[in-house]
């Protein structure tokens, strides 16, 4: 079975990445470091051969998915299955404010499972069924397309959710996985076969 070559892409860096503070599924825009780093990657990936994007709709990995398709014939195909795990009750604040937040509910950070959610938010399991439903209609789409990479901008949890279904990976394997803003992860994906993780976290093209 041929692979099909897909590119993940964890958005630009934002205000609350900076100030550690937990965004979710609030709509933050890059801020500067975040488009220079948009378009450091979109200047690696300039000379690939993109036949199909898919991006969050949150504006950030938006904004990032524009950057690097640039100029291309190329729609970029919106999905809310690509956003960040909704975080609840805790979206909007300092990580450092996250015990205090949670009270009683604390547990949720220091015995963190596959079940485990902050009040009103997601858990890895309800984010790994939200990965699971994308990747089944993203084999209906790769379908129709030709021979060509497709690129996928997202978000840190939901990226290492998505990447344990691409690798058929158990849910908890996703904790071993930390998506830094801008970099390039490559799958050659066989659907329904072996996948392949090719190259993780590759920042070469960004400033150090």
């Amino acid at each position: 079975m041929t692979a099909r070559r897909l590119l993940l892409v964890r958005h630009g860096e934002t205000d609350y990445n900076r100030e550690g503070r937990c965004q979710g599924h609030l709509d933050v825009p890059l801020n500067e470091t975040g488009r220079a780093q948009a378009r450091s990657i979109a200047a690696r990936l300039a000379t690939r051969d993109l036949v199909h994007c898919s991006s969050s709709d949150l504006e950030r990995a938006r904004s990032t998915a524009e950057m690097i398709v640039g100029q291309r014939d190329l729609t970029i195909e919106l999905s809310p299955d690509l956003r960040e795990a909704h975080l609840g009750v805790l979206q909007s604040h300092l990580y450092s404010d996250f015990g205090t937040i949670l009270g009683e509910d604390a547990e949720y950070l220091t015995r963190p499972g596959v079940r485990s959610k902050p009040p009103g938010g997601e858990s890895p399991l309800d984010l790994r069924r939200r990965a699971r439903r994308f990747v089944s209609q993203l084999g209906e789409t790769e379908k129709g397309l030709p021979p060509g990479e497709i690129l996928l901008v997202g978000h840190g949890l939901l990226l290492r959710a998505l990447l344990t279904v691409l690798l058929g990976l158990p849910t908890e394997a996703a904790f071993a996985f930390r998506f830094r803003n801008c970099a390039l992860t490559v799958v050659d994906w066989r659907p329904g076969g072996r996948s392949q993780l090719v190259t993780f976290n590759d920042r070469a093209h960004l400033p150090r």
